[in-house]
């Protein structure tokens, strides 16, 4: 996994608000990742028994399409980013998808929930997609700072599919899973900085082999083997329509510091797991240690295939 991912995903990010608003929460996951996620030598995975066999997860057969309250994005057809295509499906339609793939991954309905839903078509990417937001509530209108992390803090679900085909491109919890800090909490974090000592443990950590973390973390492949089962099936729920080319198997372990500001707290935090389908499309799914469930914001990933080679942004300020 290439560190100039991350910074193509912090790029894009910055193509629309209501991505920086709404959807950036996965991109900033990735980010606030780098330093514990491998950037070498990723760790080919020892064979699994049977995983060739095993069938395709297909759509399961007691789903239904659920009653949705979509709502468009503010942003849609304001920028040439945002503005709705010919070619697209409707939003309708394509939230109906990303229902079914929730339902596949996750196996949990959306029905009567809220999907607000935004169309992208980035310049530096090689399709177009419509990207969803699901939450219990309906999202509010305010721009204020303190409006969007509470409104990002409620979305239970976010997806990615192509606009106009409907393939699945991205999914991942969203942070209304988790306990989310007070105002008064997050207004202290910055008052704290972090020491060399800590800066210094994360260069060095940034520079380990995933042998040497795992060694690191105290961790053996017994231990790690769950987690890449866990990943096999979320894989297999993800790519609906292709079959899983398993010989393309590898994986990169991450920390968590439970507080950031001391590497006495530092523990295994997961795996990232990397598996291509028989069309050469790869996914990078991020699984957190002790659920075993993907990790918010950051989930299954395969919008890295879009990037188109080379891409420069031609906008003042960005070389």
């Amino acid at each position: 996994m290439k560190k100039t991912r991350y910074k193509e995903i912090a790029k894009m990010a910055a193509v629309s608000a209501f991505a920086i608003g709404i959807f950036s929460a996965a991109l900033i996951g990735a980010n606030n990742l780098a330093f514990a996620a491998a950037t070498n030598g990723t760790q080919a995975i020892p064979s699994a028994t049977e995983i060739a066999d095993t069938p395709l997860v297909a759509a399961p057969a007691d789903f239904q399409a659920p009653n949705l309250n979509v709502i468009s994005s503010s942003s849609n057809n304001v920028h040439a980013n945002n503005t709705i295509s010919a070619a697209a499906m409707s939003m309708e339609n394509a939230a109906q998808i990303g229902a079914q793939y929730i339902w596949d991954v996750f196996g949990e309905s959306i029905d009567g929930m809220y999907v607000e839903m935004m169309f992208a078509n980035w310049p530096s990417h090689s399709r177009t997609y419509w990207l969803g937001g699901v939450s219990l509530t309906a999202p509010t209108s305010a721009e204020d700072i303190e409006s969007r992390i509470a409104r990002n803090n409620d979305i239970l679900y976010r997806f990615a599919i192509d606009a106009v085909t409907g393939l699945r491109v991205d999914i991942s919890p969203g942070f209304g899973h988790l306990p989310q800090p007070s105002n008064e909490e997050r207004q202290a974090l910055p008052a704290r900085s972090i020491s060399d000592e800590v800066m210094a443990w994360h260069i060095a950590w940034d520079e380990k082999t995933t042998t040497e973390r795992i060694t690191y973390l105290g961790l053996s492949h017994a231990d790690i083997e769950p987690y890449l089962q866990a990943a096999r099936e979320f894989a297999r729920s993800h790519f609906n329509n292709s079959a899983l080319a398993y010989e393309t198997e590898s994986f990169e372990v991450f920390h968590d510091m439970v507080d950031r500001f001391s590497i006495d707290s530092v523990g295994f935090g997961g795996i990232v797991f990397s598996l291509s389908d028989d069309t050469g499309r790869e996914a990078e799914i991020w699984i957190n240690a002790g659920t075993r469930c993907l990790r918010p914001g950051s989930g299954i990933r395969t919008q890295d295939n879009d990037f188109i080679p080379g891409f420069i942004y031609d906008r003042p300020g960005i070389g």
